[in-house]
């Protein structure tokens, strides 16, 4: 019976001698022998790279097939793109234009509309003059009246947040024809010529809903008012005079988009103003006048 070394050396020389054959295959192939301790694999989780960090992890001249190599293991989600629990799918919200369809930033108002204007005039006394009379006067003059009448509004300002805006309006009111029934008892009724007002102001504008239609404002101005002459069949002509005063709007109104920034709607609104002022008989007159208006408006926002 041969002794156990000497079988272990016998079943020993066929399988170095295969892994020799194996090992010039695999250099004829083009395969890098392996170096030793210093052919260390990238560590994982780590991208192979065309330029290895260490030279000695690669042999001279030898550049992977692929830049990258695969990575097997649990998913794993990009830094500062998705913070949602691992237990359920991550997505990466892509938002929409910036300021599109919403309420906020820049904001552009042009509005118009048509209604019914309210006018009072006073003053007391009443001096006039009539050719071929003369001057004289009256103890007053006091009337109210109206006629039709139409508004507009230009609104310049930005959203101090997303549906509230804050804007400086300019505001005219004005009334082509209005008349006023015996506002002198000696005399008839007044037909006045054309009558406007403009003021200006803050304006504040409101959307419940800052991507929706519906919005409410209101504002201050300043205004001037430029009341027409009134001629009368019975008695002394009211001459034509400035007044300056103050005056408020409020208004409501709904819009819909018709583009990324644009809307278009109806709207309601409400002006009042007051004012004082003299003319060329010094009669200091006082002088109110307000007007519901409805019509179209047009918002920049």
């Amino acid at each position: 019976m041969p002794r156990p070394n000497a079988c272990w050396t016998f079943a020993a020389v066929p399988v170095l001698a295969l892994l020799s054959s194996t090992a010039q295959a695999q250099s004829q192939a083009g395969f890098p022998p392996v170096q030793g301790p210093s052919a260390v694999a990238p560590p994982q989780g780590q991208p192979y790279s065309a330029q290895p960090r260490d030279p000695q992890v690669y042999p001279q001249g030898y550049v992977p097939a692929q830049p990258y190599s695969q990575e097997l293991g649990p998913f794993q989600r990009r830094p500062m793109v998705d913070e949602a629990p691992l237990d359920r799918p991550g997505y990466v919200r892509h938002s929409r234009k910036a300021g599109r369809h919403l309420h906020d930033g820049f904001y552009l108002r042009l509005s118009g509309g048509v209604g019914f204007g309210g006018f009072s005039a006073s003053t007391e006394p009443f001096q006039f003059y009539v050719e071929g009379q003369g001057g004289d006067q009256v103890d007053d003059f006091d009337g109210s009246g109206g006629g039709f009448a139409y508004g507009t509004q230009i609104a310049v300002g930005g959203a101090l947040r997303p549906g509230a805006v804050l804007a400086l309006a300019f505001n005219t009111l004005t009334v082509p024809q209005l008349t006023l029934t015996h506002p002198a008892r000696e005399f008839g009724n007044y037909e006045y010529r054309i009558s406007q007002v403009a003021g200006v102001g803050p304006l504040f504008d409101f959307f419940p809903d800052p991507s929706a239609g519906l919005h409410v404002s209101g504002g201050l101005s300043v205004v001037g008012l430029v009341i027409g002459q009134a001629d009368t069949d019975d008695g002394a002509r009211a001459r034509g005079h400035t007044a300056l005063g103050w005056g408020f709007n409020l208004g409501i109104a709904y819009e819909w988009w018709v583009g990324e920034e644009w809307s278009l709607g109806l709207q309601a609104r409400l002006d009042y103003t007051h004012g004082s002022g003299s003319d060329a008989r010094d009669n200091d007159w006082s002088h109110s006048l307000w007007a519901p208006t409805v019509g179209l408006g047009l918002t920049y926002n």
